[in-house]
Parts: structure tokens; C-alpha cells; sequence
């Protein structure tokens, strides 16, 4: 029965172990021609257009914005530092470990459809994770992270991106338009940083190659520090330049707007902080004037304010001859193995899509890892991912008529836009200090039981399986098949799998 069905579930949980590759390797080719799209459509944008699930990756954009979480480490070791230049240090160091993985995956995400949600707890259980596709074309997506550092820190994440591509001829441009704003809450502190951009080169000859490009800006608002580091573009012409990605160089300011700090170094391989000299021997001294003055006051109030220069983390300058035993602000922790068939993931990517039990039991039907077409892409079934991909994309159109029939107007199932959160169109930006659209509550404690109530569901269909994920009883009517390890996988529709049947039939009947 049900519970029985619930209790093989928790206990496949239990024994659970991530994925250490995909279902299906990635296809050595592709038959599909790009250009012949893309010449069309030069300096239009991209997401108007259609194409086949074969110039894609087996993940959505929405998944896509999780990995900015891969190096979460980063994150709490900002938090964990006291406001000033060695948090905003740390801070640069998890902004920049988002791009790393970008590099190489010349196959571009899934596109969300309006109403999609993917949601992500970390393996300690101290971070999750919601993100929602709030507007279609143009496409706009909202994230919200809550969390707890080790040290017992709480923090919110926030943000709203909205991308906007075109091709330029040589090359095809992906900006990203918004930020994230990191929350403090029991101090009041807010953290910002936006994204540099895309560049897909190689889009004529064949030979793609992905290229992160431009300025990153990462501001303190409460106590003024900031940073301003720079992607550089990969040099050398055609392809010979792509060993030269990554390259980042930039500044960390106190909050008086003195370089404190240099960065430098490779996104693809590590990151480094350098003090600046001057900057350095005046805050030592500074900080020494200040423990000499607190001394003579006996442990009472210090006679001075403290001052608002900080030395560097030494873990960060070193200690032995030339600081040669620094520590970097973020090492690249590398591809999967045999990652070009792997779609040029990283293990933490590879397990982003995977759908366990309790996931299938207690996720809503937009949740990403239900996506017919992904899942077929995953599987490596190109044919079927195509066909299923081009059903999503018409249910969507579809909606979106019968809304504008009926004038009514698309409201996000979790997040709200907030007129008092800063000057934005679409999204805010780094220096608004908060997102436009803020997380309206109440997905978590859904999420918990899988009882989800109508405002969530109604009229979500948005992958076209006809799912009602409103209780046991009902998914076990639409249970998937298991794989061999016991994982849930989705298949195409029961329409479709009885047209497959009647063709296979037909053919026998030919054959005999």
C-alpha cells in the first residue's frame, strides 16, 4: 500500500549515494546545424527561437543557478569573518568559483518554462536552496537561499537574473542582467555582486568554445567596502586563445576606498589575494597602536576608535619565505572524470538532475528533475528529447494564449516583486542591495510532507504529464518505472507510449 511504498522509499534514502556519472554519455555529434539557425537570427534574441534538445546540456538554467553554490564552503567562511576586508576577500573568492565550471560545456542549458521551480538541499543540511522562473520572454528567474554557517551564523541569499542573448556574427553574447545580495540578518549587513558575462565562439566552424567575460563588482552597503575584478577576454585568434580562459585580476577597497588588496590568477585552476604593501604596513602598525592603547586603559574602553583598516588573513599572506605557503581564496576542484562525455560537468553537476525517491514522492509537478524532455536528454534518447522539448515549449505558448484570451495576468507561485526593493525593471542590480522579487514563503514547509496546496498546483502543468502530486495516493497512480538502483525514471506520456505500441504492432503485422 502507500505507507508501505513510503517506507521502501526512506529506506532507499538511507542507503542513498550520488551519482558519479550520467545515465547516458553525452552523443560524440551532432547532426543539427547551428549556423544554419543562427545566421537567421543574427542580433535577435535567442530565446524566441526553437531548436532541438541536441544542442543541449541535461540541465536547466535553474540548476545551472545551484552551481553557483558549489564551493559553499567559500560562502560561510565569508560570513564567518567579521565585516571588513578579509570577509569581503572571502566573499570575491566564492563570487569568482561560480565560473569555473561554465568553461566546458559548449551545449547550452535547457530554458526554463514560465512557472518551473528547482529546489536544492546541501549534503550538511545547513543550506537550501528555491529557484523559480517568474517571467518567460523575456525570461526572468528568482533564487532565495536560507541557511546557517558552521559557527551558527544565519544568512539569506537572494536574487533575480535575467538573460538576454545575441549573435553578433563571431560570436554569440549571453548577459546576464541582475545580482546576488547576501543577508545578514542579526547584524543588518548586506552583501551584493553581480555576473560578467558569456561569449560562445566557434558557432560557424563547429568548434564551440565558452568564454566568461567583464566585470564582477561585489559591494558591502553597510560598511562600504567593495571590489572590482575583471574576466579577461581569452586572447589569440580562432581557438588558440582558449587555453588562456579564466584570467581574473582585480581590487578589494576598504571602506575609505584604499586598495587594501590585489586579485589575481586563473578561475580554471586558483585565485589568489595579495596585500597591498603600504596598505598592509599601516593597518599592522594601526592595529598594534590600538592593542598598546587598550593595554594602558587596563582592559577598560579603549582610548581611540578602533581602526577601520584590516590586515589580511595570514592563511591568505603565508608565514614562510615569500608567502609561498598562502593559501589561495579558491582552488578549482576539476571536471568529472571522463568529463566530454559527461557533457563537461562537474560531480557536483552530474548529481543535480538525479531524481530519488523521496524527491519524486514530495517535489511539485514544475520541479525541473520531472522535465520529460531533460530526462530523455539524460537517458540518451536525442529523438525523444526533441520531441518532448518542442511539446513543453507548445504547452507553454498555449498558456500563455489562454491567459491573454481571458486577460489575466501570470502570478509566481513563491516569490512576489517588491516595488519598494530598489529601481528595477526586470531585476535589480549590486547596487540596489536587494532584489527585486523576494521570496513570499511557505514552499519549505509544502515541500516537507509533498501535500501541496492548489495556489501551488492550479493550472501548473507547465511539462505537460498530467501529474496531481497532491497526495501518496494519487503519485502512486502515476508512479515511474524503477531503474536497476531502484531510482525513479519519467517516461513519456501514456498517449505517446500506446502510439509507440500500435507502430511496433503494425510493423510485426508488415513483417509477417
Amino acid at each position: 500500500d502507500d505507507d508501505d511504498d513510503v517506507d521502501d522509499d526512506d529506506a532507499a534514502m538511507a542507503a542513498f549515494i550520488p551519482r558519479t556519472r550520467l545515465p547516458a554519455p553525452a552523443p560524440l555529434n551532432q547532426s543539427f546545424s547551428l549556423w544554419s539557425v543562427l545566421r537567421q537570427a543574427m542580433g535577435k534574441d535567442l530565446n524566441r527561437i526553437s531548436m532541438p534538445a541536441s544542442i543541449n546540456q541535461p540541465l536547466s538554467i535553474l540548476q545551472r543557478a545551484v552551481e553557483d553554490f558549489e564551493y559553499l564552503q567559500l560562502l560561510y567562511d565569508a560570513i564567518d569573518y567579521p565585516a571588513g576586508v578579509n570577509r569581503m576577500a572571502a566573499l570575491c573568492g566564492f563570487a569568482l568559483s561560480s565560473y569555473a565550471s561554465w568553461f566546458a560545456r559548449p551545449r547550452k542549458p535547457f530554458a526554463p518554462t514560465l512557472g518551473e521551480t528547482y529546489d536544492w538541499t546541501s549534503p550538511d543540511g545547513r543550506t537550501r536552496v528555491l529557484v523559480e522562473q517568474l517571467v518567460y520572454d523575456p525570461p526572468v528567474a528568482a533564487w532565495h537561499v536560507e541557511g546557517m554557517s558552521p559557527r551558527g551564523e544565519p544568512f539569506v541569499v537572494s536574487g533575480d537574473l535575467a538573460g538576454v542573448s545575441k549573435f553578433w556574427g563571431q560570436y554569440l553574447e549571453v548577459n546576464f542582467q541582475g545580482a546576488a545580495h547576501l543577508t545578514l540578518p542579526r547584524t543588518n549587513e548586506t552583501y551584493s555582486w553581480s555576473k560578467a558575462s558569456m561569449h560562445v565562439h566557434g558557432l560557424v566552424s563547429g568548434q564551440i568554445w565558452i568564454d566568461m567575460v567583464g566585470d564582477v563588482a561585489v559591494f558591502a552597503h553597510a560598511t562600504g567596502e567593495k571590489a572590482k575584478l575583471r574576466l579577461a577576454k581569452a586572447s589569440g585568434k580562432g581557438g588558440s586563445g582558449k587555453a588562456r580562459r579564466g584570467r581574473v585580476e582585480g581590487e578589494i577597497f576598504d571602506a575609505d576606498g584604499r586598495v587594501a588588496a590585489t586579485v589575481d590568477g586563473c578561475v580554471l585552476s586558483e585565485v589568489r589575494v595579495h596585500a597591498d604593501e603600504a596598505y598592509e604596513r599601516r593597518a599592522v602598525a594601526e592595529e598594534a597602536a590600538v592593542a598598546e592603547a587598550e593595554a594602558v586603559a587596563g582592559g577598560g574602553a579603549p582610548q581611540r576608535r578602533r581602526t577601520r583598516l584590516h590586515p589580511l588573513d595570514v592563511k591568505w599572506r603565508g608565514t614562510g619565505e615569500g608567502g609561498g605557503d598562502a593559501l589561495p581564496l579558491f582552488a578549482f576542484a576539476g571536471f568529472a572524470d571522463d568529463a566530454a562525455r559527461q557533457y563537461g560537468f562537474t560531480p557536483f553537476a552530474i548529481a543535480l538532475n538525479e531524481l530519488t525517491p523521496e524527491q519524486y514522492r514530495n517535489l511539485p509537478p514544475t520541479d525541473s528533475r520531472l522535465r520529460p524532455d531533460m530526462r530523455a536528454l539524460e537517458d540518451g534518447d536525442v529523438e525523444l528529447a526533441s520531441e518532448m522539448k518542442r511539446r513543453v515549449e507548445g504547452i507553454n505558448r498555449s498558456s500563455a494564449a489562454a491567459r491573454k484570451a481571458k486577460d489575466e495576468t501570470y502570478r509566481p507561485a513563491w516569490f512576489a516583486r517588491s516595488e519598494s526593493s530598489g529601481g528595477g525593471v526586470r531585476v535589480n542590480f549590486a547596487e540596489h542591495g536587494a532584489a527585486l522579487w523576494t521570496y513570499a514563503g511557505g514552499y519549505w514547509e509544502q515541500r516537507e510532507g509533498g501535500r501541496w496546496d492548489r495556489d501551488a498546483t492550479r493550472g501548473r502543468d507547465v511539462f505537460g504529464l498530467q501529474r496531481h502530486l497532491t497526495t501518496p495516493t494519487t503519485r502512486k497512480s502515476h508512479a515511474p518505472r524503477r531503474s536497476a538502483d531502484g531510482a525513479p525514471r519519467i517516461e513519456a506520456s501514456a498517449e505517446k507510449k500506446r502510439d509507440d505500441d500500435a507502430e511496433d504492432e503494425g510493423e510485426e503485422k508488415n513483417a509477417a
